[in-house]
């Protein structure tokens, strides 16, 4: 008897919390919801101009980083073989 009542007020424990879940998750979707709608969204326009200059400055760094790698793969490589 005294089994039934643990199990039986586990079961409802359980149908709680989920209940909680669940309602929770749709407080917490209205919310994204009403800040989304909130966002100031970027034209066209200014996301493809910010596109452009993400990929300009990334091989403008690109490049040289390069350099410098290369730069400094010459400068090991002269002192290496001087047998420094």
């Amino acid at each position: 008897m005294a089994v039934k009542r643990i199990l039986k007020g586990q079961a409802s424990l359980i149908y709680y919390i989920k209940m909680k879940f669940v309602e929770k998750t749709k407080i917490f979707l209205n919310e994204v919801t009403t800040e989304m709608k909130k966002v100031s969204w970027s034209t066209r326009r200014e996301l493809l101009a910010s596109t452009w200059i993400v990929i300009i400055s990334v091989f403008i760094f690109a490049v040289v980083l390069g350099a410098f790698d290369f730069m400094f793969s010459r400068i090991v490589t002269y002192i290496l073989s001087k047998g420094f």
